[in-house]
């Protein structure tokens, strides 16, 4: 079993679908800013990992997945493996089309 965490995020400093973002330099969010989202590395990352996996166990969504601006940059992930996740992740797949009960 293999456990991923980010390397990088996506931050803004107030917790709004509007406010201005930028990619944070690492694992670590600078005092002021506001983790939003997993960042660029993160998902090329993960997107490496799904690929290759028969069965991936998910616990939630990524980011803030009620923004569009955030939701759009996760639209297909988790498609080519078996996928066992919370009721987050779920209802977030459904919003899809790609959840299968």
């Amino acid at each position: 079993m293999e456990l991923l965490l980010p390397v990088d995020h996506i931050v803004t400093q107030e917790f709004s679908a509007e406010a201005a973002s930028k990619v944070s330099a690492g694992e670590a969010i600078e005092d002021g800013w506001l983790g939003m989202d997993i960042g660029p590395k993160s998902i090329e990352k993960f997107k490496a990992a799904i690929a290759g996996a028969k069965t991936v166990f998910w616990n939630g969504p990524m980011g803030v997945f009620e923004f569009p601006k955030i939701r759009r940059r996760h639209k297909g992930h988790g498609h080519h493996a078996r996928v066992a996740y919370g009721s987050d992740n779920r209802d977030r797949r459904r919003g899809f089309g790609v959840c299968r009960e």
